[in-house]
């Protein structure tokens, strides 16, 4: 589970936590935003293409400047390198 205290970026906003590793470069994360500082994780960017995956309310998902409203059941990928964000709605 992704917690608030272990998302750690630097003064770029590039995540430092890593995923996977060199013999699997594929990591599976559950969030919940309950436990999360104030519903959200905050601007960051990584290396990582990541997939997101939304199992139960709603959550928008800005990448840039565009945001994605996703409900239960719908996906979203996000590129690496990109600058993005995410909150719960529900």
């Amino acid at each position: 589970m992704l917690h608030a205290e272990k998302f750690n970026i630097d003064a770029s906003l590039r995540e430092l936590m890593p995923h996977g590793s060199a013999s699997f470069p594929m990591e599976v994360e559950w969030a919940d935003f309950r436990r999360m500082v104030g519903g959200m994780i905050s601007w960051h960017w990584h290396e990582d293409l990541q997939f997101f995956l939304i199992s139960e309310g709603e959550v928008e998902i800005t990448v840039g400047r565009v945001r994605h409203h996703l409900k239960e059941g719908e996906g979203l990928f996000v590129n690496s390198g990109l600058l993005h964000m995410s909150r719960s709605l529900s």
